[in-house]
């Protein structure tokens, strides 16, 4: 326990040590001047610019890169004494290691069961596949097939290592023989939380001018808390986890660029942060365009031929990075991703119903199959929003309405589901008017402000128009599932407005102390590894953490194995099975053939 503790502390100050130094060499170069934890995210986002070109580029092999990052370690350490009086020795660092405290907890005191996946295991299991083939191979043997047989278990492998895939090769730089791969994967999930705390801390000081110095840590905390963090802390979606950081850093390079149009410097850190961004999770990036555009009509009468000319050399410096990553990015993007707008996926119900409270029957996979069967039968001409509303109000679930708000501003575990005892509605009732009436008031005084300011008075109106446009589009083409994504892109953001009182320049305290509750909420009851278990995504099936104990001993006997005979028709067992047995056996030469089943939640192996 200590060990994994003191690892953990450990490789999260040599990353932001590194990333630091990173950035310290450019700013030795080009005369950049960057603020001190901004120099860390920067220094992260040329990091993965860097790791994408090495492997994917280059063909180099992850022990190469290993040898290249310890060398340049040695070269860093120039910058030792910049890094411990700018970082290590402050107060950020002291919260950045109680981050990793707190959410090592639930992983220590619950173990494997409650960490071997989360939210979305199918993209856990994707994402630790092709971590570890990239660990054990260069991307040209991988993309000629020139690996084990062993890989083709794993459902479209040969798809997931085009698929944007810088996530998952960062990942695999977290997978060594001392720990677990899914203490590794939980580890890099940690290690990303504390880069987005300091990626909100930096963004706050450069945007914001609070009185109260100790607000530009309260928030940034509160928010890795919340349930603007977790819910994509527990999707596994390490993409788009990966990517907040550089979001944030680009949001903040794209400001700084309009509001000092003559400084060059600015449109290049905006360009290399704003590759970064693409290449890591090319989606989010429809965040930076929309962001530019309402920023652009702002400033339209400012720009002249000289600033223009930046813009356009910033935009060439873009398209020369991450054209490299054509292949993996760009095809995928334009391909794959934009066909999803016009296909009506089904991912709405288990990623999108905590909008209507902590319980509702869109989290229901029933009543989910309810509703494909009657949308798919044209006779009936079923209307989708009028059947959700009949089946909710006829089985008792008469807050869905009064819970939507709460809900997308982050509250909806406080939100109430089915209320049988009538002298509660009172009670419930009271409480929901009372969390809209707070949550109404914290929306009229910002909007009132921002469209008061004239700073922010035609930013804020093109923001609002240009989303209006683009949910109404989404809407009429029923594409739900792209408006949850979308919405939780914009999460970070989101929580800055309920946070914050922009006109005063504090904060909504009452706000903060309820959305950061939710950790306790969430990780103060273990359920077999479920966590508590309402409509938050946290498992798509909780029969395989129910039904299954994940940390069986039996299975130690993996180490045993070459290959598996699986009894059970399930993908996501054989799947993390089959991770199990990489795990466990990668330096074993004697092997055998091994048959399992699983048999009152255990597992029984035999040799063949």
């Amino acid at each position: 326990m200590i060990w994994k503790l003191t690892f953990s502390i450990l490789i999260c100050n040599f990353i932001f040590f590194y990333t630091y130094s990173i950035t310290e060499f450019f700013c030795r170069i080009f005369k950049f001047n960057i603020n001190r934890l901004s120099k860390i995210i920067f220094g992260y986002s040329v990091f993965i610019i860097l790791l994408y070109l090495s492997y994917f580029i280059l063909n180099l092999e992850i022990k190469y890169i290993y040898i290249f990052l310890i060398i340049t370690s040695f070269l860093f350490l120039i910058n030792i004494k910049k890094f411990l009086d700018n970082f290590f020795f402050t107060k950020e660092n002291i919260l950045v290691n109680l981050i990793i405290i707190f959410y090592l907890i639930p992983l220590l005191v619950y173990g494997e069961q409650f960490y071997i996946f989360r939210g979305n295991y199918w993209d856990s299991s994707n994402y630790l596949s092709s971590a570890v083939l990239f660990n054990n191979y260069n991307y040209n043997d991988i993309i000629n097939k020139s690996y084990s047989n062993f890989f083709l278990e794993f459902q479209s492998i040969d798809y997931i290592i085009k698929a944007r895939p810088l996530a998952n090769l960062f990942l695999s730089l977290f997978i060594n023989k001392s720990f677990s791969i899914f203490f590794s994967f939980y580890l890099f999930k940690i290690i990303i939380t504390t880069i987005i705390f300091l990626s909100l801390i930096a963004f706050l000081e450069n945007l914001f001018n609070f009185k109260n110095k100790k607000l530009f840590f309260i928030v940034p905390f509160a928010y890795i808390f919340s349930f603007w963090n977790i819910y994509i802390f527990e999707i596994d979606a390490l993409s788009h986890y990966s990517s907040i950081p550089i979001l944030i850093l680009s949001t903040s390079l794209m400001f700084d660029s309009f509001n000092k149009l003559n400084d060059e410097k600015n449109y290049i850190l905006f360009a290399i942060s704003s590759s970064s961004l693409f290449i890591i999770y090319p989606e989010i990036f429809l965040v930076i365009v929309l962001i530019f555009l309402f920023l652009l009509f702002d400033n339209l009468k400012k720009i002249n031929k000289k600033i223009t000319f930046f813009f356009l050399r910033s935009f060439l410096l873009f398209l020369i990075i991450t054209f490299a990553s054509y292949e993996t990015n760009y095809k995928h993007l334009f391909i794959s991703q934009l066909n999803q707008i016009t296909n009506l996926n089904d991912w709405w119900g288990y990623f999108g119903s905590f909008i209507f409270g902590k319980d509702n029957l869109v989290s229901n996979p029933e009543f989910v199959d309810e509703i494909k069967i009657a949308l798919k039968d044209v006779s009936r001409n079923i209307d989708f929003l009028s059947l959700i509303h009949e089946q909710h109000f006829s089985k008792g679930y008469k807050f869905i309405y009064l819970n939507i708000l709460p809900s997308i501003s982050g509250l909806y575990f406080l939100m109430p589901g089915i209320i049988n005892k009538n002298y509660f509605y009172f009670v419930q009732y009271s409480f929901v008017f009372l969390i809209l009436f707070y949550l109404l008031i914290i929306i009229y005084k910002n909007i009132d402000y921002l469209l008061r300011n004239p700073f922010s008075k035609r930013k804020s109106i093109y923001f609002i128009f240009i989303n209006l446009v683009i949910l109404s589009y989404l809407i009429s083409i029923q594409s739900y599932w792209i408006i949850i994504k979308y919405y939780t892109y914009l999460f970070p953001f989101l929580f800055l407005f309920f946070s914050l009182n922009l006109k005063k320049k504090s904060i909504n305290k009452f706000y903060l102390i309820l959305a950061s509750t939710f950790f306790i909420y969430k990780y103060s009851t273990f359920n077999e590894g479920v966590g508590r278990y309402d409509s938050f995504p946290s498992i798509i099936d909780i029969k395989l953490k129910k039904e299954v104990i994940w940390d069986d001993p039996n299975l130690y006997k993996l180490k045993n194995c070459s290959q598996l005979s699986i009894s059970e028709n399930n993908y996501i067992i054989k799947a993390y099975l089959n991770l199990k047995l990489v795990d466990l056996n990668i330096n074993n030469k004697k092997k055998e053939s091994c048959s399992i089943i699983l048999k009152n939640k255990k597992f029984i192996i035999s040799y063949d």
